[in-house]
């Protein structure tokens, strides 16, 4: 038995050939450059949202001094409340990030963490400061939940 014989007319199938010789010379321009700025962007702010919800806590006692504060489950909490920040971003940050993309909620995102951290710094009294530390973990959450997924974005398609 023969092949059976391709539909495709020959005008079609040198469009075919020349499209995938196309794609195949983009994969050769592929800047690395850009490909290692992107990702070392994205190393950043998957080190620098942790790094901010831990490195508060050997702090809390200046923060006590500070604001007047007797209370241990008040300290305890201006560390627990970034962190059920994290949780509950996370389970925004990830659904959304499918839906409207991983650079739009990442974007968005980061400038929430960085204003409610800027917020964290002139905050006036505890009880705004636990407040600013639950914002500022929504927003550094996203970075840690769809962060595994930037890596694929910057392949060549």
């Amino acid at each position: 038995m023969t092949a059976p014989e391709s539909k495709i007319s020959p005008s079609m199938h040198m469009r075919l050939e020349s499209r995938s010789i196309m794609m195949i010379r983009s994969l050769g321009r592929f800047d690395v450059s850009i490909f290692m700025q992107c990702n070392i962007i994205g190393g950043m702010l998957n080190m620098i949202s942790p790094l901010a919800s831990s490195i508060f806590a050997p702090a809390t006692s200046l923060m006590d001094a500070e604001f007047h504060n007797d209370s241990a489950t008040l300290t305890t909490f201006t560390v627990s409340f970034f962190i059920l920040g994290y949780v509950v971003g996370s389970l925004i940050a990830a659904p959304l990030s499918e839906q409207y993309g991983r650079k739009v909620i990442l974007d968005i995102t980061t400038a929430i963490f960085a204003i409610w951290q800027l917020a964290c710094a002139l905050a006036p009294n505890i009880t705004s400061l636990l407040v600013f530390r639950l914002f500022a973990g929504l927003g550094g959450s996203a970075c840690l939940s769809i962060g595994g997924g930037i890596v694929l974005c910057w392949a060549p398609s």
